[in-house]
């Protein structure tokens, strides 16, 4: 499948005109196979980094009893793709028995960047605009969060929004695509000099650090709480709301916007926002200490006010793909009214 899919994202991009700049090093070569093997554990990946020469890599496969297995090829070595070979060169560089294979490949990688993600009413997203080793495992992060950002933009412009958020798509994921093609590369590079330390992942791999601050939709001089910024990733916190204990990121699941007010007079401005009545839904909530009623969620420990570096009144709004849109800290309307019209179809009303 990832065969033909190569194929078809190559001609939808040369039928765009998107050039996808990097390269292929065709004497690098990964043996993949799926099949089952015995005495090794589900819950995690097994590795030998350097096993007579070569890097072997187990994953176990969800909602099965099998094993992805990924043997790396000398350069000049010939793929063979015979069961019976494979099930003796497992053996041997591992001492772990291989049978029932359903599976098999040969992965050559490639680190190639789309010189662009749009052209007219076609974009790219996921392996169609970024390709990279799969050092790190931030393929799948990486093209779902395209997915994710394109969508709800896609949905907004459908219903009235401005043509030009979408051109924000490209100028907020490219940068990221090319920041995970350095790090994989450099990872998998590490892998050639038995750097154990490549195989581990951090923060950057999980990509929870991840900024839109700057770009066209964030711009530099809005204001800042004392922990964030607007293009932030907005972050998980406990909270109470009216059905008892919850996350912040409950609240935020789904195709929505939210906006969370902080303070008397934020609250009061809350329901005088306007938003208009198509497109994505904005839902809105109150955070205190007292009551919890249904707009209301309360922040009994102080943790959330304190992971969202609130130290005054103030509105944030939440992106349906969980980054800050904007921080307002005073003339509550007027400024919502301003920053929406980026995001939202022009006729605001409530």
């Amino acid at each position: 499948m990832k065969h033909i899919n190569s194929h078809f994202f190559h001609n939808v991009r040369k039928a765009a005109g998107i050039g996808f700049v990097g390269e292929t090093n065709e004497s690098d070569k990964w043996l993949i196979i799926d099949g089952t093997t015995d005495k090794l554990s589900r819950n995690r990946w097994h590795m030998w980094p350097s096993s007579q020469g070569k890097s072997v890599a187990v994953c176990p496969l969800p909602h099965s009893d099998q094993f992805q297995i990924m043997i790396r090829l000398n350069p000049d070595e010939k793929p063979i793709l015979d069961e019976a070979a494979l099930t003796a060169q497992f053996y041997t560089l591992t001492g772990f028995s291989l049978y029932d294979i359903t599976w098999t490949s040969v992965f050559r990688p490639n680190i190639r960047l789309a010189k662009h993600y749009r052209a007219g009413r076609v974009f790219l997203a996921g392996d169609a605009a970024h390709v990279h080793t799969p050092v790190g495992g931030q393929g799948l992060n990486t093209g779902v969060q395209d997915a994710y950002n394109l969508g709800w933009k896609l949905g907004q412009v459908l219903s009235g929004a401005p043509d030009s958020l979408l051109d924000s798509y490209e100028t907020e994921r490219q940068p990221i695509a090319a920041r995970v093609l350095g790090k994989s590369s450099e990872l998998y590079a590490g892998l050639d000099k038995r750097r154990i330390s490549s195989l581990k992942r951090g923060d950057e791999e999980r990509q929870l650090g991840i900024s839109y601050h700057a770009g066209p939709l964030a711009a530099a001089i809005n204001p800042a709480t004392k922990t964030l910024k607007v293009g932030d990733r907005a972050p998980d916190a406990p909270c109470v709301g009216p059905g008892g204990a919850l996350r912040l990121f409950d609240l935020y699941q789904g195709p929505h916007f939210t906006v969370l007010a902080f303070g008397i007079e934020a609250a009061k401005a809350l329901t005088d926002l306007a938003w208009p009545t198509v497109g994505a839904e904005l839902r809105r909530y109150v955070v205190g200490t007292v009551s919890v009623e249904d707009n209301c969620i309360k922040d009994i420990t102080g943790n959330l006010k304190r992971i969202y570096g609130i130290t005054t009144d103030m509105l944030l709004l939440i992106r349906p793909d969980g980054y800050i849109g904007n921080i307002i800290m005073n003339n509550w309307l007027v400024t919502f009214e301003n920053i929406t019209k980026m995001i939202t179809s022009p006729c605001s009303n409530m």
